[in-house]
């Protein structure tokens, strides 16, 4: 393998590794709801024992999740009023 053939697969296996940590950080262990409403339901729940959770859009699966942290960097948090 040339050094330059080497270098770009390298390259290319770092990126994929940031994705599947993005990935990880943004869906893994979180509960998926297909509405924002949804999620801003379970949300409160949660909310009422921190105040740090957030709903966000997640990029990778489409659906909502309820999130704190790495999420803002990711996807957009959205807060939705009744």
């Amino acid at each position: 393998m040339e050094s330059a053939d080497f270098f770009e697969l390298r390259h290319y296996l770092r990126i994929e590794n940031e994705k599947r940590e993005m990935r990880l950080a943004a869906c893994a262990g979180k509960q998926r709801f297909d509405t924002p409403a949804m999620a801003n339901h379970a949300m409160r729940a949660i909310r009422n024992k921190d105040g740090k959770h957030g709903v966000f859009k997640c990029e990778f699966c489409g659906g909502w999740h309820v999130g704190s942290g790495i999420v803002p960097k990711i996807s957009k948090r959205i807060k939705i009023d009744y």
